[in-house]
């Protein structure tokens, strides 16, 4: 397991290299954000909202991870 962590933190990422736009492409991606921006921005406000628990919450999660887990082990096990 070490030496597989060791692998990946050693591992270099190799971007590609950027492209040269056209003005007209330039402003044809820019007028185009808005409508990509919309699911990404919704799924960062969903991620953030599954961060912000309470803390009744957060031991409702916890319990039931517990329960699931148990069930599982049995499952698995027998």
């Amino acid at each position: 397991m070490a030496k597989r962590l060791k692998d990946l933190i050693e591992m270099k990422i190799e971007r590609p290299p950027k492209l040269k736009l056209s003005a007209e492409e330039s402003l044809k991606r820019t007028k185009e954000f808005d409508k990509r921006k919309e699911p990404v921005t919704a799924a960062i406000a969903l991620l953030r909202s599954w961060r912000n628990v309470s803390k009744d919450e957060q031991q409702e999660q916890r319990e039931t991870w517990e329960l699931l887990e148990q069930a599982l082990d049995e499952d698995r096990y027998h």
